[in-house]
């Protein structure tokens, strides 16, 4: 898959800002002086795009204005591909992974088939595997506020800010969702998740040890419910590597080998770095800076996992 428009710095921060502005005009505040002085400093990084960023980045405005309940099909794209074609034009573009196909064919007008969450959060998957986390992020949070009951997609939305390294946001959301009695159990275990890869961060949130507590008792309940293998398995680890921050070995090495007799994927089960993990918990090396590189090494274990669909 291509990342040629992610890889520029000037078209990140122009797509970042752009982001910004539609969230304005979604709430009402187009004239703002908020809005004004964005687009004056929208101004720095446009002088040093190309042609196609330019291009690109009016499409992306194009899709982005869905967040202010407006649809604006393209009638190039709409003229090129009929209503009929559409569905499998697009199953074959997500099956050979060509993102930025799938992203013109949905400016086609796509409202017959999907209803408008799906088609953010259809959005905010092509985003993402295209490098480009700031519409990937906005793309999925409009899927959460127009489907709520949708778990899914606000635990897809914690993710994204991650690996986005909007780590702060990040940590308040899961922090929050936690602290929530009405969270849902998926949404718990991707908090958790978020809290496990915060622990291995250099420096903590003054809260992190309390919060790191509530995580392992919230999913410490929410395992059982999960129907997931991989966010089971995910889930585990996670507990081991809180564990691990709260010097509660015995946690954590009862956590990793739940993690690796759940029946999931062998390639992810059979991992050395895990089984590692588990000889240093076990001949009380825990703490030692090995057993923190291998921690972080963890974290891409569960990163994947996590992604739920």
């Amino acid at each position: 898959m291509s990342k040629m428009f992610s890889d520029h710095v000037h078209y990140q921060e122009y797509q970042r800002m752009l982001v910004e502005l539609h969230a304005l005009i979604a709430a009402g505040r187009n004239q703002s002086s908020d809005a004004q002085r964005l687009r004056v400093q929208m101004e720095v990084p446009e002088a040093h795009l190309s042609e196609k960023e330019i291009i690109r980045l009016n499409e992306l405005s194009s899709d982005l204005s869905m967040t202010h309940e407006r649809e604006i099909p393209d009638q190039e794209v709409s003229a090129r591909v009929s209503r009929d074609e559409l569905p499998l034009r697009i199953q074959t573009a997500i099956a050979n992974h060509d993102w930025e196909v799938v992203l013109q064919l949905l400016r086609a007008g796509v409202s017959h088939l999907w209803k408008p969450a799906q088609i953010a959060y259809v959005r905010s998957r092509a985003y993402e595997s295209l490098g480009e986390f700031a519409p990937a992020i906005a793309f999925m949070d409009e899927a959460a506020k127009r489907a709520p009951d949708n778990v899914n997609y606000s635990a897809l939305a914690i993710r994204l800010l991650w690996e986005g390294n909007r780590f702060e946001e990040a940590y308040s959301r899961a922090r929050d969702c936690l602290r929530n009695q009405n969270s849902n159990s998926r949404l718990v275990l991707m908090s958790g998740g978020i809290i496990a890869r915060q622990s291995m961060q250099g420096i903590l949130p003054f809260d992190f040890t309390a919060i790191a507590k509530v995580a392992v008792d919230r999913m410490t309940h929410a395992l059982p419910i999960e129907k997931s293998p991989n966010l089971v398995f995910a889930g585990f680890v996670a507990l081991g590597l809180l564990a691990v921050h709260l010097d509660n070995t015995t946690a954590a090495t009862d956590a990793f080998d739940e993690a690796l007799a759940v029946g999931t994927d062998e390639q992810i089960t059979s991992n050395p770095t895990l089984n590692r993990e588990l000889e240093l918990l076990r001949s009380g090396k825990s703490k030692t800076a090995e057993e923190r590189a291998n921690a972080r090494q963890l974290a891409e274990i569960f990163k994947p996992a996590l992604a739920l669909v």
